[in-house]
């Protein structure tokens, strides 16, 4: 049988703090710290091998995930060593570590945690999802320029007294003809004339990046689950890109629960005894997707249960009719079940991220190919108002 050392790995862009720990004799040795450079993390490799005791030692890496990605993972895997990247919300480590904070008992911490398996460990994309993560995730980037750029605007129209009057919803065609007429004095004019001009030009690059995310979707690899995703309700071709991107293989995910704990979308704990405490949700894993699908829940949750758009149907079209039935199945559930919540008195976040837990459920589903048991089932009848179910 080999004997395995684990080697905890507290990383950092310039300095690597390392320590190696066997669970067979529970010692910790070889603590150092290092540069940032493979050359030495291999001579450390080989000097713990050539210093073990057992000529069949393994030597397996761990570090946290964080501002290196994965290509130190590559980089290990590329010398003959396991290398294994733990989510850091799921590595448990004794309280005393939280309390005294060094990089060395870090490393410690770490070093400790693989041998027990105290961790859940992170899925490592191949390659082309990894291109593809960095294009949508720069695309992220640029949107949440344009919603800052909005809310500047909004800002510096409310310090000159300026409000928008002529309807509820800003940013609309009408809003927008507003913001160009508006009265300033030139000067100010000039100021709002840029910040304009800076939006739109923001504007014409989320664009030109969501085209080029449809032409990746439409690649052999994406498109068959893509089109699928694109059943859904409040789904375009680029959200669903950025799910297939960021998860990759679904069949990793046992059980729907499961992949709405993965995204964080699952509520937390504080129970003792007789008392059961559940809090907000955990935040834990995946924000990426987290955030993607209470996007996605916004546009769901418009509109009347049942009702299809013309852009729905035309991106259904193509697609086999269990597939349909079964996101239609879905669409419906979640629109009852937001109008339910909202009836009651729910708050509207509270019901918008209830929707999303729900969505990657049915996410997970279409995924996995678990949908043959439901699809024979009939579609409710609901009260559009209510969203009570009727019939079904």
């Amino acid at each position: 049988m080999k004997s395995l050392i684990y080697i905890g790995m507290d990383v950092h862009s310039k300095t690597f703090s390392l320590c190696a720990y066997n669970p067979k004799t529970r010692i910790y040795s070889n603590r150092i710290e290092i540069e940032n450079n493979m050359k030495l993390v291999k001579k450390y490799a080989y000097n713990l091998l050539s210093e073990a005791e057992d000529l069949d030692t393994e030597l397996i890496f761990g570090y946290e995930a964080g501002c290196l990605g994965f290509t130190l993972a590559d980089d290990i895997k590329k010398m003959g060593f396991e290398c294994r990247v733990m989510a850091p919300s799921t590595i448990r480590i004794a309280s005393t570590d939280r309390i005294r904070k060094t990089d060395r008992r870090d490393a410690k911490s770490l070093a400790e945690a693989l041998a027990n398996d105290a961790y859940s460990q992170v899925h490592i994309p191949d390659q082309e999802d990894r291109e593809v993560q960095a294009y949508i995730r720069m695309r992220e980037d640029v949107q949440d320029m344009v919603k800052q750029t909005k809310q500047r605007i909004n800002a510096f129209l409310l310090k000159q007294g300026k409000q928008y009057d002529q309807g509820k919803s800003k940013w609309t065609i009408c809003h927008r003809k507003w913001l160009k007429e508006v009265e300033l004095t030139p000067l100010y004019k000039e100021v709002l004339d840029e910040y304009l001009i800076t939006l739109e030009e923001l504007e014409i690059k989320v664009d030109r990046y969501d085209t080029r995310i449809v032409e990746i979707s439409n690649q052999e690899r994406y498109q068959e689950f893509v089109d699928k995703l694109s059943c859904f309700k409040g789904f375009t071709r680029p959200i669903a890109m950025r799910i297939v991107s960021e998860i990759g293989d679904f069949s990793r995910f046992q059980t729907a629960g499961q992949f709405a704990s993965y995204l964080g979308l699952t509520p937390s704990e504080h129970s003792s005894s007789e008392s059961e405490n559940k809090g907000t949700i955990t935040k834990m894993g995946n924000s990426h997707v987290r955030k993607t699908l209470i996007e996605a829940a916004q546009s769901m949750v418009r509109g009347i249960p049942g009702r299809k758009s013309k852009i729905l149907k035309k991106r259904q079209e193509g697609n086999s009719s269990k597939v349909i039935h079964y996101a239609d199945k879905g669409n419906m559930r979640i629109q009852s079940k937001f109008k339910r919540m909202m009836n009651s008195g729910k708050n509207r976040n509270t019901a918008i991220t209830a929707c999303a837990r729900e969505m990657a459920c049915f996410i997970w589903g279409m995924a996995t190919g678990h949908i043959e048991e439901r699809v024979d089932t009939p579609i409710p009848v609901i009260n559009p108002e209510t969203g009570e179910i009727l019939v079904g």
